[in-house]
């Protein structure tokens, strides 16, 4: 069976001629049409041309700083990546026994933990407030105990409260909560006074600096004579002197 291209009919191999049953379709008339001289519908259908194969996007399948790279390259510019700290750099202000424990840990901060804006490790503990008394007893690389428990508690909010109410004088010890460094956290010290415009108690820790605390994150524990505040750390550590 084919068709005619003429009447569009298909028809079997006996309605055409030997020489229109070899034509091609646009050519092709059977018996009928050719004795009535009918003209060919089917247009000449031309033969498709194959496409040209586009230039592959150069970007393609390229993330962060490859695809930036390439991007500089095919503007003619060679962007290089900046030197990452080492961890004996990032921690050169601590003990040498604090470094190499920074340094460890440093050593296992996941990757999806990075913070944006601290594209290296060190900057982005930094960042989370992760110091050595934050991660001390805790075992190195286990980042779930970190977090659930030092990080989320020192983040929580706290507003422990003491009856009565703080004042001048009390000694106390500072809570964990309220975003509170950890380092802070179980220090005991005297309140020398209260700071309206931070809202915060200014302490003088035993054996530190003086400190602004929140009052949430103050309890109130019972006194320590033997405890002696030099009478001049008021003045040298509390008094504004205006500028000369």
């Amino acid at each position: 069976m084919k068709l005619c291209g003429a009447c569009c009919n298909e028809l079997p191999e006996d309605r055409f001629s030997k020489k229109q049953w070899k034509l091609k379709q646009y050519q092709r008339r059977c018996k009928v049409c050719v004795d009535s001289n009918r003209d060919i519908l089917i247009p000449r259908q031309e033969p498709a041309q194959p496409k040209k194969k586009t230039d592959a996007n150069p970007l393609d399948g390229l993330e962060g700083f490859e695809r930036l790279q390439a991007v500089g390259n095919a503007l003619g510019s060679t962007i290089m990546r900046g030197p990452e700290p080492s961890p004996s750099d990032a921690w050169d202000h601590l003990s040498p026994a604090e470094q190499q424990l920074m340094k460890q840990w440093e050593q296992s901060f996941p990757p999806h933990m990075l913070v944006d804006g601290c594209p290296t490790k060190s900057g982005s503990m930094k960042a989370l407030g992760i110091r050595p008394a934050l991660v001390k007893d805790i075992p190195i690389g286990n980042w779930h105990l970190l977090i659930t428990q030092r990080i989320m508690k020192a983040d929580a909010p706290v507003n422990y409260s003491n009856s009565p109410p703080l004042m001048e004088g009390d000694r106390v010890e500072v809570l964990p909560g309220n975003s509170v460094k950890w380092e802070m956290v179980g220090q005991k010290g005297r309140i020398m006074d209260y700071f309206e415009d931070d809202d915060k108690w200014g302490i003088d820790i035993e054996g530190g600096q003086p400190s602004l605390v929140m009052a949430g994150n103050l309890k109130r524990i019972p006194d320590d004579d033997s405890i002696v505040y030099e009478s001049d750390m008021w003045e040298r550590n509390w008094t504004w002197n205006p500028p000369t």
